[in-house]
Order: structure tokens, then sequence, then C-alpha cells
């Protein structure tokens, strides 16, 4: 299962470009931008989208907080952490928790920090983020797999050497790309114009 957090502007756009490459998805009940898929996720492809801001991979589902606590002490964080962690907890992005029952960040990366031979935290920059999620009543347990760069932003019409008046937005170009669903093949843009299109869907090979 893969979780992704999208923009929230844009979210038609931002669900469908991610059930054109993946498949079915579930919107959460309280959060409009936080989508679900059970089905294999290509880490590949994730890379490509315009209107996702993150995405994670789950690695523990529970139905209490009771329950992840055990589960994080059994889970094989050493095949997953990679040198340096950090935890973020989420859990406001479902349902409400009284504050005497929530499972910090602090007990999670404790928790987490005991199955690990050479434990190393980092804030900052951490090479593997841990986030504690609450998805339609399920706590979810994640590691992070992409988050956007933003770099389409480089490709802004008027930071081209020839600009052009009617030039699309490069972050919708590329959405418009991934909603086609191509993967691989050619893409046909019969007016092309400024080659908006052309540009997003050759950086993607």
């Amino acid at each position: 299962m893969h979780l992704f957090i999208t923009t929230k502007n844009h979210l038609p756009l931002a669900e469908r470009e991610i059930y054109s490459l993946f498949g079915d998805v579930v919107r959460d009940d309280n959060h409009e931008n936080v989508f679900l898929t059970k089905k294999k996720v290509d880490e590949k492809l994730v890379r490509r989208l315009a209107y996702t801001s993150s995405v994670y991979k789950v690695r523990i589902e529970a139905n209490s907080l009771r329950a992840v606590v055990s589960d994080i002490k059994k889970y094989d964080w050493e095949k997953v952490v990679d040198k340096t962690f950090c935890v973020r907890s989420h859990l406001g992005l479902g349902q409400a928790e009284s504050s005497k029952n929530l499972l910090g960040e602090k007990e999670i990366a404790e928790l987490v920090w005991d199955k690990l031979k050479y434990p190393t935290v980092n804030l900052s920059n951490p090479r593997t983020l841990i986030g504690l999620f609450n998805f339609r009543g399920k706590y979810l347990v994640c590691t992070r797999v992409w988050e956007n760069e933003k770099d389409f932003f480089e490709r802004k019409p008027h930071l081209r050497k020839e600009n052009h008046p009617t030039s699309l937005d490069p972050r919708l170009a590329l959405a418009c790309v991934n909603i086609t669903g191509i993967k691989k093949g050619t893409l046909l843009d019969p007016f092309c114009g400024t080659g908006g299109f052309l540009i997003e869907a050759g950086l993607l090979n």
C-alpha cells in the first residue's frame, strides 16, 4: 500500500494523475488531499507526479495505538532504515485523539531505535523518514519514498531562452502527460505550439 499526500489546490487533477498511473485510489474521510492505493506501485513512476507533494509506503496497518506499538516492536527496521532516520506524527490527518492517548514522535523513535544495531537520528535531513498517519480509522506507519522537489518550476515559460505569451505552465503540462496514462511509447501532440507537453514528455523519456 502507498499513501499519497497531494497539494490542496487542483485536487481533481491530483487525484486523476494518481489514478491514471496507479489505478484505483481511496480518499481519506477527513482530508481531501490524502489518498491510499492498495495496488502495487512502481516507485519509479511516483517521481513523475506533478500535483503530489509526497508518497509514503505503508509498513504497518493497525486498528489501535496499542497495536501500533506492538507491531513496531516486531517490525524488522534494519531492512528499512538507511543510516539515519526521524519520525513525524500526522495523527491530525485522521480522527482526533485525546492528548493522553497520543503516541508521540519521541515514543515511536525510541521503539525504532531499540530495533536498530547502529541507530542515528537526524531531524533535519534524515535518509529515512517514518510517518504515522490515521487514514479512515486505521493507523498507518509509513516510510517516505519520494518528496516532490518541484523542479518543473525551473521550466516556467518566462525562464526559457525564448518566451511565448501562451506557453503552458509546466506543472499542468506534466500532469496532463501523466493523465494520459502513458508509461512508455510515443506521445503525439499534433498542435504542439511551443512544445509544453513535449518538453515534459521528453524529460520522462
